[in-house]
């Protein structure tokens, strides 16, 4: 969560689910959105990652200029998302291969 929050992107939202993990996950979630309004968490039952993602997606904002998912165990780059986004806004090239 530390790598997320540290991208530089100014207006990131952040919607993290909760499976319903037997660890420590609740708590830490609920730690972190205390400390940050722009961390929003939805707690649900497990349905494995790949619907997971796909709740997320479905929770998400209509209004979102671009979605990125991560993991749990994902750290990311500060640049990461502001760079996915600029190359996602540039015109395609012919020949070239979408991501």
């Amino acid at each position: 969560m530390d790598s997320v929050l540290a991208q530089d992107v100014p207006d990131l939202a952040i919607l993290a689910r909760d499976d319903g993990s037997s660890d420590d996950t609740r708590k830490i979630l609920v730690e972190y959105a205390a400390r940050c309004p722009r961390i929003e968490v939805v707690y649900e039952e497990n349905i494995g990652f790949a619907q997971s993602f796909l709740q997320l997606l479905r929770l998400s904002s209509a209004t979102a200029q671009y979605l990125a998912c991560c993991n749990q165990d994902d750290l990311r780059r500060q640049d990461k998302l502001s760079g996915a986004a600029r190359m996602l806004s540039q015109p395609s090239r012919e020949g070239s291969r979408a991501l």
